[in-house]
């Protein structure tokens, strides 16, 4: 628990030492802080003792969790952003992820530095360290608040994901014909440069999002069905061939995987 990714914070303190014990030993060393403790054993996360979780990930120094109701909760190291707070500080306990407040959350993936999640609408979420692309948006700039990954909006919903050290991968439910909305608010949004018509893009792109519904009624998004086709999208570093394009070269924005056209990935 060095970072707190533990989210037990007064977890794992030794109980002190009394005077019958010290023996020839001297005294007992100074107990550790919460944010030096090691969990031995399995212990809940009292924080979220009256919270229903959903779906947990845990990252390389950081922790992700999902609530019943939609809500994100982030703990553990915040560099880079990679809990979604706004800074880089240090959570030792869950926190509530605010800036995803009233978008409801179904998934959530940390990696090493970086956190993606989607949501009910199937919309994907990333924030973090953006280095070699794995965000998605784009470029290569870190994100302290989680961020829609617009390229995907008019090519469907997101139903799966997972994320490497370096890069990312989704599984997308495609709309049908393609979601107009979204892309007209996507494209206002990539094009708007002075500051008060980037916030206004800003707002009606998540207005979009927020408006976005499954497909013929389909369910909201989630675990993806062996008896649909879905499409299979990787951004960000490309060494190794890792993303699965035929070369290394790394994605900036997600990129379709040709290799499993036509095929039912789950």
């Amino acid at each position: 628990d060095t970072h707190g990714q533990l989210g037990r914070s007064e977890a794992g303190r030794p109980p002190p030492r009394n005077a019958d014990a010290l023996g020839a030993a001297g005294p007992s060393p100074p107990a550790r802080t919460p944010s030096e403790t090691r969990a031995r054993a399995p212990g809940p996360v009292c924080a979220l003792s009256h919270t229903r979780v959903v779906d947990v990930s845990a990252g390389g120094l950081h922790s992700l969790a999902v609530s019943e109701q939609g809500e994100l909760f982030s703990w553990g190291a915040g560099r880079s952003g990679k809990l979604g707070h706004g800074d880089e500080e240090m959570r030792p306990l869950p926190t509530a992820v605010r800036a995803l407040e009233g978008r409801r959350i179904v998934r959530a993936c940390a990696g090493d530095s970086h956190s993606l999640v989607f949501g009910a609408n199937g919309t994907l979420y990333s924030f973090g360290l953006g280095e070699g692309g794995r965000l998605g948006h784009g470029s290569e700039e870190r994100l302290l608040t989680p961020a829609p990954v617009t390229a995907l909006l008019r090519a469907g919903a997101v139903c799966g994901m997972g994320v490497g050290s370096y890069h990312s991968i989704v599984l997308v439910r495609p709309w049908p014909g393609g979601n107009d909305a979204t892309e007209t608010a996507r494209s206002n949004y990539l094009t708007s440069e002075a500051p008060e018509a980037k916030r206004a893009a800003v707002l009606s792109l998540h207005s979009a999002i927020d408006a976005m519904e499954p497909p013929d009624g389909a369910e909201p998004a989630g675990d993806a069905d062996a008896s649909e086709a879905t499409l299979v999208y990787t951004f960000g570093d490309g060494a190794y061939g890792k993303l699965g394009h035929g070369d290394p070269q790394s994605q900036l924005q997600p990129k379709k995987v040709e290799a499993f056209a036509g095929q039912r990935v789950v």
